[in-house]
């Protein structure tokens, strides 16, 4: 048969194939070479004999795409024991991609747009469908044992997109953490998803994704690092509507345009944007194995974090919100520590009644504990339901005050500062070296005597500096001193914030904006953060505060406003 098949493809053939297909459902298989050029690897091809069906180089913007063996016939990329499980002739599809599983995370653009490409191709010749129901690894994939190898009876009835860590038989881990859901994902001209809403139409929307959960997006005025930030997309929100068509190319990285407000505009990575919309809520059964659970995640796709699981058959209830990754739909589910997402492939048909709501281990705000193994969805509600039941402020302001906490701390009571947030307490000393400090080395620093962590910094609203630092630790609460231990609990730092709130001079410059009748989200966060928290961002050269309307005020408005508009949308779905 004449090659190239694929269109795109350059001529290299292979002196051999594989042979014929044994008949099993079609697949397709990625591979990386672990090499940074296609000599090498066409080297190994023809010194081992181990041709692919196809070869996908790239540098920079340019991608290449060579083809060696016609898909009429199987490849030799994949080893074969005798006497065990057919690989090569499985009717599997198989690819090279010209690069390392180690790096695979980060592939550029440009490569995986046209590696996708290819990929629809081969679907539509081939019937491989758009589906990788198995996870991509790390290391941990790695030997014949590897966690994401299939069995022999899954890998005879395959049929979808997997890697060469799936494999039987074989004990590589390529092509590594390949972002498979963008792949799945980008259709034949390079965007989009077949099924969803058509950009521009009312429905269509895009939420924050992929972004760490104390993490945000920024957005910038123009496509591209280099560009000005111009506001921030707090990880999660919502509503973001499009502003243009088709997304960018800025040199390895698609941007897209955003609406920011009623007239202004800004551009973001589309890596960090997923398309969704609404459609009917429901109560839906979990379809997994028997003994198997379903992972609960922060957002939708493999790419965001676990908050809990869920047993078989359990019924959860769906909110109506669903997005599309991949190939694969995804629903947000209600939980009690508010909204979270399942891959609705593993839901069954809707029934009726009302379903319970998925309980994550417990987080009481009255108990000390370890806040960094507490979601941080939950770690916000905590901190809005203590303000607004506890302590009788409105919705809006207490978002402001939650926003600001998330810019701070990440809603961690024993966060410090200069540390990460699943490492609270883990921060460098005066000398510069990171270390594990306890809590009453936190509580005795000393910048005088070079003791303790080198930055200040602690705590929910990240007190830095004295006496109000010092003050934290002595604060009285229900009649009690919890002196260093006070780190580990979130309803004695909330106290203390409300307690300052109350005092000289915070009751007159922020509490009174934050109790005024019908104060907006906006204002309160403003106030928050330009008389409450004071950072370096607010304050001009002399370390005064600078104007209201000065560029470096704005940006910091702008950015916990953001965050401000998060709390507060979770807060009124937990609360319709």
């Amino acid at each position: 048969m004449s090659l190239p098949e694929y269109p795109p493809a350059l001529v290299n053939r292979s002196p051999l194939t594989g042979g014929t297909f044994k008949g099993n459902p079609f697949r397709g298989v990625l591979h990386t070479t672990e090499s940074d050029t296609f000599t090498p690897a066409r080297s190994t091809y023809f010194g081992h004999k181990s041709f692919p069906h196809f070869t996908i180089t790239h540098q920079g913007p340019k991608v290449e795409i060579y083809q060696h063996i016609t898909i009429a016939k199987a490849a030799r990329a994949l080893r074969n024991s005798p006497g065990g499980v057919q690989t090569n002739r499985a009717n599997a599809i198989q690819i090279e991609i010209v690069g390392r599983a180690r790096n695979a995370a980060s592939f550029s653009d440009p490569l995986l747009v046209e590696l996708a490409r290819w990929m629809r191709w081969v679907e539509e010749k081939t019937g491989v469908r758009r589906v990788a129901p198995f996870a991509f690894r790390g290391p941990a994939a790695f030997g014949i044992n590897g966690a994401a190898r299939m069995t022999t009876a899954q890998w005879n009835s395959f049929n979808g997109w997997c890697g060469h860590q799936h494999v039987p038989e074989n004990d590589h881990w390529d092509p590594g953490l390949i972002p498979i859901d963008r792949l799945l994902g980008i259709g034949e001209d390079g965007i989009g998803v077949p099924g969803e809403p058509p950009v521009g139409t009312a429905k269509h929307r895009y939420l924050v994704n992929n972004v760490g959960p104390d993490d945000h997006l920024n957005c910038r005025d123009g496509p591209g690092v280099a560009n000005d930030i111009v506001g921030t997309f707090a990880s999660g929100q919502m509503d973001i509507e499009a502003a243009g068509s088709s997304p960018v190319l800025v040199g390895t990285s698609l941007w897209r345009e955003v609406k920011l407000g009623e007239t202004r505009r800004g551009w973001v990575n589309e890596r960090f944007l997923c398309r969704y919309w609404v459609e009917d809520a429901g109560t839906f059964p979990v379809r997994v194995a028997p003994g198997d659970r379903l992972n609960v995640r922060f957002g939708p796709g493999t790419g965001n974090a676990v908050v809990l699981t869920v047993e078989a058959g359990t019924p959860v209830a769906a909110t109506g919100l669903v997005a599309m990754i991949g190939a694969g739909r995804w629903r947000e589910i209600a939980t009690t520590s508010g909204p979270a997402w399942v891959n609705a492939h593993f839901l069954g048909s809707a029934i009726a009644g009302p379903a319970p709501t998925p309980e994550e281990p417990p987080a009481d705000a009255a108990i000390a504990q370890d806040w960094s193994q507490v979601p941080s969805a939950t770690r916000r509600r905590i901190a809005m339901d203590l303000l607004t039941s506890t302590y009788g402020y409105a919705k809006e302001a207490a978002a402001g005050v939650v926003g600001n906490l998330m810019k701070e701390s990440g809603v961690m009571p024993s966060r410090l500062e200069g540390s990460r947030p699943g490492t609270p307490l883990r921060s460098p000393d005066f000398d510069g070296n990171v270390r594990t400090w306890t809590p009453e080395q936190v509580r005795d620093r000393n910048r005088a005597t070079r003791q303790g962590p080198r930055a200040p910094g602690v705590g929910l609203a990240q007190w830095t500096s004295e006496p109000r630092r010092s003050n934290l630790f002595t604060h009285p609460f229900q009649g009690q001193v919890l002196d260093a231990g006070i780190l580990f609990r979130f309803d004695a730092q909330m106290a203390y914030l409300v307690h300052e709130l109350h005092s000289a001079p915070y009751d007159e410059r922020v509490n009174s904006v934050l109790t005024r009748p019908g104060v907006s989200m906006e204002d309160a966060s403003d106030e928050f953060v330009y008389r409450f928290e004071v950072p370096a961002a607010v304050l001009g050269p002399d370390r005064r505060l600078a104007p209201r309307d000065s560029p470096s005020v704005q940006r910091e408005f702008r950015e916990r406003r953001s965050l401000a508009r998060t709390a507060l949308g979770e807060f009124e779905r937990a609360h319709p």
